[in-house]
C-alpha cells in the first residue's frame, strides 16, 4: 500500500532535507536556518537535533553548527532530490507557481506510495533530459488548464 510514515518518520526525513539544502545553499547550517525553514522553534530544533545525533546521522554539540554524517549526508540528499522531483512534477506538469509547489510538495511526499513517488521522480527526469522545449502536450494541457476547452487533437 502506501508509505505513510509515522510523524517521527516524516519529521525525520524533513530535518536531514532541510540540514542537507542549507548546507548545500550556504555552507553551513545554524539551529537558526532550520528553525526558519521548517516554521518551528529553535529550542524544538535542539530537542531534535538530539536525537538525530543518537541515530548517527547529525553531529552537532549545543551552541555550534550543525553537520551530517556520511550516511546524514546520504538520506538527507536522497530526501532533498525527491522533494525537488515532486516539486518540479507540480509545476510542470500542472503548471502550479513555485511557491505553491514547494508548500504542497510538503504534503505529498510523506503520504505517496513508493512506486508513486519513483514515476514522479521519473517523469521530471525524462522531460527534463529528453526535451529543450516544453512537450506540446504540455501547452495543450497548460492551454486547457486556463480556458477549459479540450484542443482540436482531443476530438
Amino acid at each position: 500500500m502506501g508509505r505513510l510514515l509515522p510523524a517521527k518518520g516524516r519529521r525525520r526525513e524533513d530535518y536531514l532535507r532541510v540540514i542537507y539544502k542549507v548546507k548545500r545553499s550556504k555552507g553551513h547550517v545554524r539551529i537558526k536556518d532550520i528553525a526558519e525553514e521548517l516554521g518551528v522553534s529553535p529550542p524544538s530544533v535542539i530537542d531534535f537535533l538530539d536525537k538525530l545525533t543518537k541515530e548517527g546521522l547529525v553531529i552537532y554539540e549545543k551552541g555550534g553548527r550543525v553537520d551530517l554524517t556520511s550516511r546524514g549526508a546520504e538520506l538527507g540528499k536522497e530526501y532533498f532530490e525527491r522533494h525537488e522531483s515532486i516539486k518540479k512534477f507540480l509545476m510542470i506538469l500542472l503548471n502550479i507557481d513555485e511557491e505553491e509547489a514547494e508548500r504542497e510538495t510538503c504534503y505529498i511526499e510523506h503520504g505517496l506510495s513508493e512506486r508513486s513517488l519513483e514515476r514522479m521522480v521519473k517523469f521530471v527526469e525524462f522531460i527534463s533530459m529528453c526535451y529543450r522545449e516544453l512537450p506540446s502536450f504540455l501547452k495543450e494541457l497548460y492551454r486547457y488548464y486556463e480556458t477549459g476547452e479540450l484542443p482540436d487533437s482531443c476530438t
